[in-house]
């Protein structure tokens, strides 16, 4: 609504959570909370400070009644009334809206709803709704069903109640269920198809009736502790049920045509081939075998053989000591299973390195960020599991692990569960930052120590902090964009209702922006590479342009990078916003990928029915490899330049 009918518009909300004669319902104050902050939202319903009154919850009907009249005397463009408690009725029928002293032996105690409507009808507001989440509630309506306008309907008004008038409502401990559940739509807005056939992103506002049909499709079916969730009513008279009731949140202007996104795409990724944002290598480099800048300090650290140490069979740690008459193949086992200590490590707080890591080509650094339960550490364990399968060396691209002990534990915590078909754990916060997974990877005429930060939230909402220099010191970032988050979709909306519990973000995912934000910029762009992975796109694959991609290899007959690229860039753009691709727009050097880490959803008792069928999880580390040299001239990337990433 504009700001002059903002301030033309009332609000009356009456809750009852406790009471002396029925059963108290404790969730009731959190519902009217909930719908309190939807009206008040400015992103939502807008109305203004002080236009929303709540009743006390120990008002006798008599307040409440005055505060309905005042809001109602006033209102001249949208008149809001909601009632959640417990509902009662006369001999006639007649629904009542229990108060704290309320008793069916003393219905005077109650507010009758035929008093509210006389006030509704009374008032000059051009719009008005009256909500009731109560048992019973559906006695508003009457027998509307068979006689249209009825007694008890207001002109001008949307009736909506919880029930029908022969059902009760549910109220659980943390709310109403119904008016969580009209919050929770308000919230989040409506995407795909609507009733009366219109696209839910495609519609600015949202009217009462389509609130309507969404909220029963949201409930139907639904049980809570073992009974089942009524559907909820409305009855409207002079068109109320095209009030409008709430921006939609999930609007996205007018449709945009995918040659539009595509277009979009190939301008942003022109401006990545200036001259001044093509070359972000340091101007100095050590030489190989020399040492190394610590990922975690930030501190360049020359190679100490002093500093090497090795754990031995009680898991001791002992100095490691380098014979020059030692055999060479002795000498790189040793080193394997040795470590070196960074100077600084006692003062930042963080783990030793692995003794190659200092012994190479400049090694390359790759945090994973994405919020919780993303499938960022799925994502890690099935780039690992190919690798090891042998899957880049068709490319030319050889890998074995940085640190035998390490990938030791590695393989036990997640890469055999992965295999298994099991859940991996989320990952939780270290006292002591830690890389998850290390590889020493030799292509394109070098040889250069990979390691991989799997980065839990907490260090993430630490950023900035001298525990977090790692983070904005890594060579390159793979975005793991959760499509259950971000796109719009009925099948991705039963996920996040039915099975996860979460709501979809329009403001993309909040860690991606904080990175972001903390790394260093040369000219326009963050100076490190990075890639998109849109995990879980066997979700996706409805889309004949996600199934292609998914069904499609790597290698020279992988189809063309760029392509993807701009496909992938086109379908987050569209179905997620352009918050979901903001990585693109920020670094010097970013593709898009559709991955996914298991080729297939987990059942409903966790884990998978199956084992893992991953589909182009190396297609981002791909594209890394090939901005760090180590993809051979001839298998390079054909969108991306031949400048090894710093």
């Amino acid at each position: 609504m504009t700001p002059e009918e903002g301030r033309s518009s009332r609000a009356v909300l009456f809750g009852v959570h406790e009471f002396r004669h029925f059963g108290d319902l404790t969730g009731v104050q959190h519902s009217l909370a909930a719908f309190r902050d939807v009206l008040s939202d400015q992103d939502i319903c807008a109305l203004p400070e002080g236009a929303c009154e709540v009743v006390p919850a120990d008002a006798p009907p008599g307040e409440f009644l005055d505060a309905l009249e005042d809001a109602a005397e006033a209102a001249e463009h949208l008149l809001v009334v909601y009632y959640a408690g417990h509902g009662h009725h006369e001999a006639d029928g007649t629904l009542l809206l229990a108060t704290r002293a309320s008793s069916v032996p003393r219905p005077y105690h109650s507010v009758r709803y035929e008093t509210v409507r006389r006030i509704v009808a009374d008032s000059r507001a051009l719009h008005k709704v009256v909500i009731i989440d109560c048992c019973w509630s559906g006695l508003v309506h009457m027998d509307a069903e068979n006689a249209g306008a009825t007694a008890f309907a207001v002109p001008g008004t949307c009736v909506l109640s919880s029930a029908a008038a022969t059902e009760k409502s549910l109220c659980e401990p943390g709310g109403s269920v119904f008016t969580l559940a009209l919050t929770s739509l308000l919230g989040e807005g409506l995407s795909g198809p609507l009733s009366d056939g219109a696209l839910g992103e495609h519609v600015p506002r949202l009217a009462m009736d389509q609130v309507y049909d969404a909220l029963c499709v949201r409930l139907a079916g639904r049980e809570v502790a073992g009974q089942k969730v009524p559907q909820p009513r409305m009855s409207a008279l002079d068109a109320g049920h095209r009030i409008s009731i709430a921006r939609n949140r999930a609007y996205e202007g007018e449709p945009v045509e995918l040659e539009t996104l595509h277009a979009e795409y190939e301008r942003l990724a022109a401006q990545r081939n200036r001259p001044d944002v093509r070359d972000v290598s340091p101007a100095q480099r050590p030489s190989p075998g020399h040492g190394a800048q610590c990922p975690y300090c930030l501190r360049y650290m020359p190679f100490d053989a002093n500093r090497l140490f090795k754990p031995d069979e009680k898991g001791r740690f002992l100095p490691a000591v380098l014979d020059e008459t030692m055999h060479p193949a002795l000498r790189h086992s040793l080193l394997q299973k040795s470590f070196h200590r960074c100077p600084f490590a006692e003062e930042y707080e963080h783990e030793s390195l692995p003794a190659h890591y200092f012994l190479h080509d400049e090694p390359l650094t790759i945090a994973l960020i994405g919020s919780s339960a993303s499938g960022r550490t799925t994502l890690l364990a099935a780039m690992i599991s190919q690798i090891e399968e042998g899957l880049l060396e068709p490319l030319g691209v050889r890998c074995m692990p940085l640190s035998t002990l390490r990938h030791e534990y590695y393989t036990k915590d997640f890469l055999r569960p992965y295999r298994e078909g099991q859940m991996l754990p989320m990952t939780g916060p270290n006292a002591v930052p830690r890389s998850a997974a290390g590889l020493l990877v030799t292509g394109g005429g070098k040889t250069r120590p990979v390691i991989f930060f799997d980065i839990d939230c907490g260090t993430l909402y630490s950023i900035p902090s001298p525990q977090t220099h790692f983070v904005i010191g890594a060579t390159a970032f793979i975005f793991v964009l959760d499509p259950i988050y971000a796109f719009r979709g009925a099948a991705l909306e039963r996920w996040r209702r039915d099975s996860l519990g979460v709501k979809r973000s329009l403001l993309g995912d909040p860690f991606f922006n904080r990175v972001i934000g903390a790394l260093p910029w040369q000219s326009e762009h963050a100076e490190a590479h990075a890639a998109v992975a849109v995990v879980k796109s066997d979700l996706l694959s409805t889309d004949p342009t996600v199934r292609r991609w998914l069904s499609t290899g790597l290698g020279p007959n992988g189809g063309n990078p760029s392509e993807e690229s701009r496909d992938a860039y086109a379908y987050a753009r569209h179905y997620g916003g352009v918050n979901w691709v903001k990585p693109f727009h920020h670094f010097s050097r970013c593709t898009l990928h559709f991955v996914s880490a298991t080729g297939g959803p987990p059942s409903p008792g966790g884990g998978y029915a199956f084992r893992p069928r991953p589909q182009r999880v190396l297609a981002p580390l791909l594209s890394i490899f090939s901005a760090a040299g180590l993809l051979d001239t001839e298998e390079r990337r054909p969108n991306e330049t031949s400048t090894a990433a710093p």
